[in-house]
């Protein structure tokens, strides 16, 4: 027991020194005045970008990587490796060199992609100015493509439009409707699950389809049981770790709602690298021969980290609500905010994709302020062992 606390605590210490410390030797670009809101000017160039606010446009030259977070997100200039981007609506303008990871709302892409598309929320559009260079990875509950792709294709949601042409096969499990447009070409292979067969237009061009009839009434049993199960066990599990933090150290939750709070949106950005880069970097040490056991450490801190942090989030949303309803100044902490967030928690994942994303939202928050408290308490002790 001793030398899996051992190791999960030097994967910690590993994953809260790299995540934050690349986090804060980046550019962090962060509202210039009270409004919360950010406005990258098309003069600036930035290596790595990493911004948060309310609403957020990036008008810049990103040489690197883009991590943005905001309730809105619009990226106008280009960005020549990856971005990673969450929120309510996110809007892409300008092209993309690498990888897309989107998780909002309202997703548009209207700019070429040199990678793959990896994508979430409620409506999804790939544009017809748009094109992707890679592979496209997309659920929502309206996904449609009206852009060519390069490669392969998997789609899910409830209805389902492509009316471009796909350079690789396609997957497609569609609840409602999957249709394919005027301007489809899809010449490898195709399978869709559903429970109405696919419509092909005049003028599609579409390989054979593989159609497999989902029965309405079973699926919709199971899911409901799953979903019921699953959210009881989910509330049940992260109750009990919020009531353990409560007890065990309220002080400290206290202190930690409130940084979360203070800097809701730069903690944002600081989860979201930690949630997308540690497993990347976890990857890459496993192709070093003498790295598997840096990986393994990562690995095993990331997923404690993960669960830490979803009972934090359940402890700050009910803090943050038991403050707004009492009209307290400070965040209280208890069995009641305990409760308070749980119960809050399992009402808005039910609000269909934009209750996700919000509770991602504030997981993500507590998630990055997890991370940089461990991070300072390391640099505290390491200065403490100098003197």
């Amino acid at each position: 027991m001793k030398k899996i606390t051992r190791i999960v605590a030097a994967g910690l210490t590993l994953m809260a020194l790299l995540v934050p410390t690349m986090v804060s030797a980046a550019e962090f670009m962060k509202s210039a005045d009270d409004s919360g809101n950010v406005v990258l000017s098309s003069t600036e160039t930035h290596k790595n970008l990493y911004t948060a606010g309310g609403s957020v446009s990036v008008n810049s030259t990103t040489k690197g990587d883009v991590f943005a977070a905001g309730g809105t997100v619009t990226i106008d200039g280009p960005v020549e490796q990856d971005a990673v981007i969450t929120g309510g609506t996110l809007t892409i303008n300008n092209n993309i060199g690498g990888d897309v990871r989107l998780a909002g709302g309202t997703v548009t892409i209207n700019a070429q992609v040199g990678g793959d598309v990896l994508a979430a929320g409620g409506t999804l559009v790939i544009s017809e100015k748009a094109s992707v260079g890679g592979d496209v990875v997309v659920a929502g509950g309206t996904v449609t493509i009206n852009a060519p792709v390069s490669g392969k294709v998997w789609l899910a949601g409830g209805t389902v439009i492509i009316n471009s042409k796909i350079g690789g096969p396609v997957t497609i499990r569609g609840d409602k409707s999957v249709t394919f447009g005027p301007k489809a070409e899809v010449t490898g292979a195709v399978k869709v699950w559903g429970q109405q067969e696919p419509v092909v237009q005049d003028g599609a061009q579409v390989s054979p389809i593989d159609f497999q009839k989902k029965n309405a009434n079973f699926s919709t049993a199971q899911v409901a049981r799953a979903v019921f199960l699953g959210g009881l066990i989910w509330v049940l599990a992260y109750l009990f770790l919020a009531l353990v933090l409560s007890w065990v150290a309220p002080k400290r939750i206290a202190s930690f709602n409130t940084q979360v709070k203070a800097h809701f949106w730069m903690n944002t950005v600081i989860g979201l690298a930690g949630l997308v880069v540690t497993p990347i970097v976890a990857i890459l040490l496993c192709v070093v021969v003498v790295g598997y056991q840096l990986a393994f450490l990562l690995i095993a801190a990331y997923l404690l980290a993960l669960a830490v942090s979803w009972a934090l989030a359940v402890m700050w949303t009910g803090s943050w609500l038991y403050q707004l309803i009492r009209r307290q100044a400070t965040m209280h902490v208890g069995w009641q905010t305990a409760i308070v967030g749980a119960l809050a928690f399992t009402f808005v994942r039910f609000i269909p994709v934009v209750g996700s994303v919000i509770c991602f939202i504030i997981f993500v928050a507590c998630l990055g302020q997890f991370l940089t408290n461990i991070k300072h308490a390391l640099v505290e002790k390491a200065g403490e062992v100098k003197e």
